[in-house]
C-alpha cells in the first residue's frame, strides 16, 4: 500500500470551470497507482515519466469508464495534467494523444473520446520539465509526489561499441579463443560482450 495523506485541491474540470475536489497524494517512486473519481464513473491510472528530450518529459497511464452505461462520450484536459516544481511553479501539459492517436496541442480545450464499459483508454502527456524528478505532478487532476523520470531521450541514439582483438587463455589446460565485442567505457576498463570458444 502507498502512504498517502488527504490534501484539498482545485481540479480544473473545463476550462473556464473551477470544480472543488479532494486528491490524494501518493509518493510514485513504485510502479502503477490507480485512482478512482469521486462520480465513481472513472478509473485513472498512473504509469509513469519518461524522457522525450533534455527538456520534455512524457507522462503516461490510463483512463477507464467503470460507469453503469456501456460507453460513455468523454473529455481530458491538458490542465489537468502538470508539473509543479521545488518552487511552486505549475506547468501544464503542452500536448498530449489519446489510445495512441493523433497529437493534440494544449489550446485550452479537451480531447474527446469515447470510453466503453472496463476498457482502459491509454494517455500520454508532454510536459515540460528538464529535471529527475518532480516535486509534485499533478496527473488527470491527482497528485503525485516526487516522481521520478526514467529513461533517455528517444532521439539519443546508442554509443556504438568497439571489438577489442582476440586473445588466447588456457582453461584447465585446455586452449581457447576468447573474442569481446560491444565494448563500452565503464569505470576503470570496459564492458563487453564476450564469447569463449575452444582453439583449433
Amino acid at each position: 500500500m502507498f502512504p498517502f495523506r488527504y490534501t484539498p485541491y482545485l481540479a480544473y474540470a473545463r476550462p473556464a470551470a473551477l470544480l472543488s475536489a479532494v486528491a490524494i497524494i501518493f509518493s510514485a517512486t513504485a510502479t502503477a497507482q490507480s485512482w478512482t473519481s469521486q462520480d465513481q464513473r472513472y478509473k485513472t491510472t498512473f504509469s509513469g515519466c519518461s524522457r522525450l528530450d533534455a527538456k520534455t518529459v512524457s507522462c503516461s497511464g490510463s483512463v477507464t469508464y467503470i460507469g453503469t452505461a456501456d460507453s460513455r462520450a468523454s473529455d481530458i484536459y491538458h490542465a489537468n495534467f502538470r508539473t509543479i516544481d521545488a518552487n511552486g511553479k505549475e506547468v501544464a501539459a503542452s500536448w498530449g494523444t489519446i489510445a495512441n492517436g493523433s497529437r493534440v496541442e494544449n489550446r485550452g480545450w479537451g480531447m474527446g473520446f469515447n470510453a466503453y464499459k472496463d476498457l482502459p483508454v491509454k494517455v500520454n502527456m508532454a510536459l515540460p520539465y528538464s529535471s529527475d524528478s518532480i516535486p509534485r505532478l499533478v496527473f488527470n487532476g491527482y497528485i503525485l509526489s516526487n516522481v521520478r523520470v526514467g529513461g533517455t531521450p528517444s532521439s539519443a541514439s546508442p554509443t556504438p561499441g568497439i571489438n577489442l582483438p582476440p586473445t588466447q587463455a588456457f582453461i584447465g589446460g585446455k586452449a581457447f579463443t576468447i573474442s569481446f565485442t560491444n565494448c563500452q567505457p565503464g569505470g576503470s576498463g570496459y564492458a563487453c560482450m564476450s564469447q569463449v570458444n575452444p582453439s583449433k
